[in-house]
């Protein structure tokens, strides 16, 4: 789809948001992306993890922040031709922890931390109660 870059609004910088008017949100298969779907937008070669937002303008306009136009390589003003592809949920699970808003990437990134150290603790608990179990016979 070929839509015109302009700038987004001060409030949705360092999100990782696209805002796409509903009549233009269409992914490589043709299929509607709803709002706040978790996708991959592309730009010939460059390619960036975005959540997709709604915009009232009907006017063919994709709006996104500096970080993301660096990304993708792209000019306000200037029109390209962006490919979006809905992530499958389990890869929508990894988005938080590469997002640029550190409010999703830390608390993504604990989280995991989290989860890793109780696995191993846990499996370390379990082989000593074994040991220990083997070692009174």
């Amino acid at each position: 789809m070929k839509l015109r870059v302009a700038e987004i609004a001060p409030q949705d910088t360092w999100k990782d948001i696209v805002r796409i008017n509903n009549a233009h949100r269409r992914d490589v298969n043709n299929k509607h992306v709803p709002r706040g779907a978790i996708c991959q937008i592309a730009v010939g070669d460059n390619r960036k993890w975005v959540i997709v937002h709604g915009l009232r303008e009907l006017d063919g306009e994709i709006q996104m922040d500096l970080n993301l136009r660096l990304a993708l390589d792209v000019e306000i003003g200037q029109e390209y031709d962006f490919a979006l592809r809905r992530m499958p949920w389990f890869k929508s699970l990894w988005f938080p922890w590469i997002a640029s808003d550190t409010i999703y990437r830390v608390p993504a990134q604990l989280s995991i931390l989290s989860f890793a150290i109780g696995t191993i603790l846990g499996v370390a608990g379990i082989a000593l109660a074994i040991f220990a179990m083997a070692a009174q016979k």
